[in-house]
């Protein structure tokens, strides 16, 4: 994760925080059980501030006036094999930008409003904005992990009957959060048979995992090509988690992999119960030396019910280290909402607090997140408080104010005149999307120039930080350097532009 750790715990809580359990939301909130795919959704963000320690007065003021006046709409459908998405920035209720993706079985359909111009990218590849901006834009649904595992269970067992005959034990084990396990089958595979078996586990694994990511293409390349390098050795030997009526509903995998030079121990644990809960880690520490990788996340639904109303409760913990050549991050998500429907008329009211605690080689954060939202049969909204601490010291202060409505109006571009860049590498690509910069970087300068005189200098004085000013770099493509000439879209490229500003 490295760097970007922070940013996707950060999306990934989000996510769970308005979807929660996936298969289980339609337990914790009715209003969400009738949002339908094919229908779709939108999601309108704006914020608030209250206060904010770094900064000068005026930038607290110019941004307690421009954050209100700010919103992001964000749409979602998905129907007869198309996944659709619309995020929408708006100033003053006026649209400023648009970006809308269509990811089909053979392609995937971006397009700029800025622009005018769609790309098309192949399902194999990020998608244009994520080209673009050079990084994933999304995160996988840990939501996921329970359904999938309910498709992989009946290939992955048979498989393994081939390779090792199974030993069945009466035993019970304890999965937090879920019914407990009342017996289990064990599979044990030397590390030669676990070789020969592997490229045939893949098989029944990958394709239920790519369907699992496909509106995360660069996620799922990511994870075939690393699970496809790995080489075991030592025994290795799969739990396969039992329920009184001997149904699937969990595993747990030990044995060590290797990839390349790299050797870990593996223990991938997790269960789960439906409209209960469930439990899942995976810890990878080095055979040798003090690297070390370790995730685990936990969630469960309680309910209480009276004459006048039902009260159920998410609570969700999850937990991230890594330690990699003497470098130390961790991150932890802890927190509980609290949803109570009416009896009579069906309405929620929901409240709660989460908390999101990150240490990067010592550098500790805290985001506390306090959401109170509404829902009737016309739509979820409310505000959530957000508070960020860096140490002890309280540096942010403001809310989120978010409606969330059935229905999607979705535009409908045309892939015939689009761009393909189905055919072309990562950096041809991302050659060909820098004439999007050039849209983006005008669309920015007409929107400052609608700003007061005042309220721009200081604007455009705040944006010029040393990674703003003297950050990466693309010629257009009608610029395109020499070939003997330095690329600047090479990752060892360094601009031989320093700047620094006078006052």
């Amino acid at each position: 994760m490295g760097k970007k750790f922070q940013r996707c715990l950060a999306l990934c809580c989000a996510i769970l925080l308005i979807f929660s359990f996936g298969s289980a939301q339609a337990d914790f909130s009715p209003y969400l059980s009738t949002l339908s795919p094919e229908k779709g959704f939108t999601l309108s963000l704006s914020a608030t501030l209250e206060s904010m320690e770094n900064g000068t007065d005026s930038t607290l003021a110019l941004l307690k006036d421009a954050l209100p006046r700010l919103k992001i709409l964000l749409s979602g459908q998905e129907a007869s094999q198309r996944t659709q998405t619309l995020a929408q920035i708006a100033w003053d209720d006026a649209p400023l930008l648009s970006i809308f993706t269509q990811a089909q079985p053979d392609f995937t359909l971006t397009s700029f409003s800025s622009s005018g111009q769609s790309y098309l990218t192949a399902p194999s590849q990020p998608d244009a904005l994520a080209l673009l901006a050079g990084e994933k834009t999304s995160f996988p649904l840990i939501a996921n992990l329970p359904q999938l595992y309910t498709q992989w269970a009946p290939a992955l067992y048979p498989l393994l009957s081939e390779y090792a005959a199974p030993k069945k034990s009466k035993t019970t084990t304890s999965i937090k959060n879920a019914t407990a396990s009342s017996a289990y089958e064990n599979y044990t595979l030397d590390a030669d048979t676990m070789n020969a078996a592997w490229p045939r586990i893949l098989n029944t694994l990958l394709p239920l995992l790519q369907d699992a990511l496909q509106d995360q293409p660069a996620w799922y390349q990511e994870a075939e090509k690393l699970l496809s390098s790995l080489v075991f050795s030592g025994s290795c030997r799969f739990k396969r988690f039992l329920d009184k009526q001997d149904g699937d509903m969990g595993l747990q995998f030990t044995g060590n992999a290797a990839l390349g030079g790299d050797v870990r121990k593996v223990t991938l644990f997790g269960g789960y119960t439906p409209d209960k809960g469930g439990f899942v880690s995976l810890a990878l520490p080095a055979v040798k030396g003090k690297n070390n990788f370790k995730i685990s996340f936990t969630g469960k639904i309680t309910s209480k019910e009276t004459k006048k109303e039902t009260q159920k409760t998410l609570t969700l913990e999850g937990s991230y280290t890594r330690t990699m050549d003497g470098e130390k991050e961790s991150a932890a998500l802890t927190g509980s909402c609290k949803n109570i429907i009416q009896q009579e008329n069906g309405s929620e009211a929901w409240s709660g607090k989460f908390t999101v605690d990150t240490n990067l080689n010592g550098e500790k954060n805290t985001w506390t997140l306090t959401p109170a939202l509404s829902a009737t049969d016309t739509g979820l909204s409310g505000t959530v408080d957000v508070r960020k601490k860096e140490g002890n010291t309280q540096v942010l202060k403001g809310q989120v104010i978010l409606a969330l409505t059935p229905e999607a109006q979705m535009p409908l571009p045309s892939a015939a005149s689009a761009l393909d860049l189905r055919l072309m590498t990562s950096q041809q690509a991302r050659a060909n999307l820098m004439g999007e910069m050039k849209s983006l970087s005008r669309l920015l300068l007409d929107w400052l120039d609608t700003l007061p005189k005042e309220t721009r200098a200081l604007l455009t004085h705040d944006l010029r930080t040393d990674s703003w000013m003297n950050g990466e770099w693309a010629p257009l493509p009608s610029e395109t350097a020499a070939p003997h000439a330095p690329n600047p879209l090479d990752e060892n490229y360094e601009s031989p532009w320093i700047v620094e500003e006078e006052w």
